[in-house]
């Protein structure tokens, strides 16, 4: 019998103190808030940025928001870089752990710092989300979990000054105890990480969870994640099979075989082959094969959106919970069972919020709103204070408060309020081509496997959509690309620029390959550019790569499209 159940309750019981403190907190906001912060500015006081800026005089959030400007990594970067190179207390008055990379918007590598206070305010975080998640929704305690994981990009590498940087693996967030009860319910084991080929590491992933019939969770970021890797499940079938029978895997790209670090099952191997001769669904099969999957966690906001009806399709019946919002910086906001939105991070980080319209733009910087201001339906975008050494830092994330938990806000994630392109001036923004995007999908009951709008230059510059969807007739890409075009000329400066014929007005291009081309193309991509294949969200707009260039082998020709009037 599986020790899974009996390590997911410990676990569970573990969070309760977290769960109780943020229940509380969401009963009082501003003073959950205040707290937060005196945490935050009792460290911070002892850097050299905090002695700058008198952090020392500083008792109430006014007095914080008048004393210390609103930065951007870029503002940071000179005090990253000292500390990097070993400086001590140069940004944060504890001792840096690590540097977390992520991606920058610009392009490039931000390195975050990771604290100890850092680590304790993402755990308070996690837990409150896993005693809500294990109680609210029971059956995910009953079973092994998949937390996705991403294979490791670089060899371990450090800073000038020797300090290391990237976690192993996501479970790292966590403490010691835990980490120990969470790697004996995973599915997929956190070795898996260290597997480098993007081939090998999708055929062990999947190895892993066909060996596991009490998978009870699917924790992933992306929905295309989860998507693309069940797309090799046939064609890896037999392989797969005859693999978990004897415990080892031979690598499609590798030279060597893994040691699965399961015992040998031949009785799985069997009950797997005769499944997908039995059930000719993937639907189907997907129930055979895991009978006990409860839940499934992945974004389903802003462009992920998108992708939420196809993980539905393949498990009817199965409830996707959509994630709260987890930066590398810090935490926005943790889901709660049977809520809309996700609940404000409380207990975790101080925040401040500038008000600004759906497409992401600030309608008043003057005075950012803190938690305890937020109007329900308003637009947002976040400030970030937390223990790591950022202090009201620019997340570049834009939110919408859906509702209040108690007086907690819970928000939804938006898009990024930096993913802006501009040709010509028309400063054109992810979100708001995301809420375009989705309202005209919605309005001629489509359902894209892919969708992004990108730059396409030529003798006029304009933009092309890419498009990868099922029963779009001739018609209705006449209707979609006129009626996206006018979604985009809500930007007054985009109007204008086509107006005066800056700009052509959009044209659209239907992918045509493989189901999921699309998204194998864009995350090729973006892995390519250095970002881990976890890490890959789906956008509504990208203008960092040459992108019709790399959809050219998957483009169908839209001639008569693109000559169509879209000024009706």
């Amino acid at each position: 019998m599986s020790a899974a159940p009996v390590l997911n309750t410990l676990w569970t019981w573990q969070c309760r103190g977290a769960a109780k403190a943020f229940d509380r907190a969401a009963r009082e906001v501003e003073r959950a808030q205040g707290r937060v912060l005196s945490e935050v500015l009792r460290g911070a006081r002892q850097s050299e940025y905090g002695r700058r800026l008198g952090f020392d005089r500083i008792s109430q959030p006014r007095d914080f928001q008048r004393q210390a400007p609103i930065v951007s990594y870029d503002d940071l970067r000179p005090w990253i870089e000292q500390a990097a190179a070993g400086t001590p207390r140069a940004l944060s008055g504890e001792r840096i752990r690590l540097f977390q990379p992520t991606a920058g918007s610009s392009g490039g590598e931000k390195l975050i710092p990771y604290t100890p206070l850092l680590q304790r305010q993402f755990q308070r975080a996690i837990q409150a989300w896993i005693w809500d998640l294990h109680t609210g929704a029971p059956g995910v305690r009953r079973g092994r979990a998949y937390w996705s994981i991403s294979p490791g990009a670089q060899a371990p590498r450090s800073t000038s000054g020797g300090i290391p940087i990237g976690f192993d693996h996501d479970v790292d967030y966590l403490n010691p105890l835990m980490r120990r009860i969470v790697s004996l319910v995973l599915a997929v084991p956190s070795h898996v990480a260290r597997v480098r080929d993007a081939d090998d590491f999708r055929y062990t992933t999947l190895c892993c969870l066909l060996a596991s019939d009490d998978l009870a969770l699917i924790s992933v970021w992306s929905p295309t994640f989860l998507t693309a890797l069940l797309a090799q499940l046939e064609p890896w079938l037999d392989s797969m099979a005859y693999d978990i029978g004897r415990g080892r895997l031979r690598l499609p790209a590798g030279a060597h075989e893994l040691d699965l670090r399961i015992p040998p099952n031949p009785r799985r191997a069997r009950q797997l082959q005769g499944i997908f001769r039995t059930h000719a669904e993937s639907s189907a099969r997907l129930r055979a094969i895991w009978p006990r999957l409860a839940l499934i966690s992945c974004w389903c906001d802003a462009a992920s959106a998108f992708y939420r009806p196809q993980l539905e399709a393949l498990f009817p019946g199965v409830p996707l919970q959509p994630k709260g919002l987890m930066a590398t910086e810090g935490v926005v906001s943790i889901p709660r069972v049977g809520r809309e939105g996700a609940a404000l991070a409380v207990t975790s980080h101080f925040f401040e919020f500038i008000p600004c319209n759906e497409r992401g733009e600030a309608t008043d910087e003057d005075r950012p709103r803190l938690a305890h201001e937020l109007e329900r339906h308003d637009c947002y975008q976040v400030l970030l204070t937390t223990g790591g050494g950022l202090h009201r830092y620019r997340l570049g994330d834009v939110v919408e408060v859906v509702d209040f938990l108690d007086q907690c806000p819970l928000v939804r994630f938006l898009g990024r309020a930096a993913g802006a392109t501009d040709l010509v001036g028309e400063k054109l923004s992810e979100a708001h081509v995301r809420v375009v995007l989705d309202g005209v999908f919605a309005e001629l009951d489509l359902a894209p496997r892919f969708a992004m709008l990108v730059p396409a230059e030529s003798a006029q510059p304009g933009y092309r959509l890419f498009l990868e969807c099922d029963g779009v007739d001739p018609q209705t890409q006449v209707e979609l690309v006129w009626r996206v075009e006018q979604g985009l000329r809500r930007n007054p400066h985009y109007h204008y620029a086509v107006a005066i014929k800056q700009l052509r007005p959009i044209e659209m291009t239907l992918l045509h390959g493989p189901a999921g081309v699309g998204w194998q193309v864009f995350q090729q991509e973006l892995a390519a550019r250095g970002q881990k294949l976890g890490d890959i969200k789906p956008v509504a707009c990208d203008g960092k790569s040459d992108w019709p260039g790399r959809f050219a082998p998957w483009s169908k020709s839209t001639a008569a499209i693109n000559q169509t009037s879209v000024s009706r």
